[in-house]
C-alpha cells in the first residue's frame, strides 16, 4: 500500500488500518534491543542477518559480534545471506 501510495496510485487503504492490521496479525513481538543488535546497527549490516548469523557463530564457534563487525567490513547487504558462513570460516581460521 506504501508503496503504491508514494507511486501515485490511490490505494484506498489508511496507512492507519495497515499499521494497526500489521500490529494484529503480523508483529507478533516487540522489537527487542540487544548487544548483536546494536553489533549490527555499528556495523552496517542488516538486521534481519540476527538469526543467521546467531545460527552461523554458534555453528563455526566464533563471536557473533565479530562476525557482524566483519560482514560490515565487506560491506554485506540483504541477499548476500550465503556469505555469512563464508565470512564466519575466514574469522575462524583467521583465530587458528
Amino acid at each position: 500500500m506504501a508503496v503504491l501510495e508514494r507511486r501515485g496510485l490511490d490505494t484506498g487503504i489508511g496507512p492507519r488500518e495497515v499499521l494497526a492490521a500489521a500490529d494484529d496479525h503480523l508483529m507478533k513481538a516487540p522489537p527487542s534491543i540487544d548487544s548483536i543488535a546494536v553489533a549490527s546497527g555499528l556495523a552496517g549490516v542488516f538486521s534481519g542477518f540476527k538469526r543467521p548469523v546467531l545460527e552461523t557463530a554458534r555453528a563455526e564457534c566464533v563471536d557473533p559480534i565479530d562476525l557482524f563487525l566483519a560482514l560490515g567490513e565487506r560491506q554485506v547487504v540483504a541477499g548476500q545471506e550465503d556469505l555469512i558462513a563464508d565470512v564466519a570460516r575466514q574469522l575462524k581460521a583467521a583465530t587458528r
